[in-house]
């Protein structure tokens, strides 16, 4: 329980440093060229949309799973 705790604000603080670095960068963005700074959207609300998660992975577990059985039902 103390390194859960421990790992958790170890985390917290990464966040943190993360959150620092990244507003130092629009700080400096902002200061030397503002025209370049990216404008504001809230959170999950991307304009571009994620391409549909490919599925060939899955499709090929799923053909050497019905080969497996074909193989193990022959005599």
């Amino acid at each position: 329980m103390i390194q859960a705790s421990a790992a958790r604000t170890r985390q917290a603080f990464e966040r943190q440093r993360i959150v620092a670095h990244e507003l130092a960068q629009m700080i400096g963005l902002a200061f030397h060229d503002p025209r370049k700074l990216p404008k504001y959207e809230p959170a999950g609300q991307s304009q571009t949309k994620a391409a549909p998660p490919s599925t060939e992975a899955d499709d090929e577990l799923a053909r050497g799973y019905l080969i497996h059985l074909a193989l193990r039902s022959q005599p």
